[in-house]
């Protein structure tokens, strides 16, 4: 199975990818401002992706990649 994972990088992700490709998984990560992934060539797409710091106070960056990276992933 072809699997998209976003935040692949952090705990959660690195865990989950190494888990699905024991399981023969073929795992691509995505990591925010590289081109955008085509989500049609994947079976599954896992959204783990975010800024998590409770700490940002750019609004706008925040909004674009919490908000908007995930509505086109949708």
């Amino acid at each position: 199975m072809k699997i998209l994972i976003t935040g692949y990088k952090g705990f959660i992700g690195s865990n989950l990818t190494s888990a699905l490709m024991q399981d023969g998984h073929s795992v691509y990560g995505h990591e925010w401002g590289y081109p955008f992934p085509n989500v049609r060539d994947m079976d599954w797409v896992i959204h783990l992706g975010a800024i998590s710091s409770t700490t940002e106070t750019d609004i706008s960056k925040i909004l674009k990649q919490n908000v908007n990276f995930s509505i086109e992933l949708f």
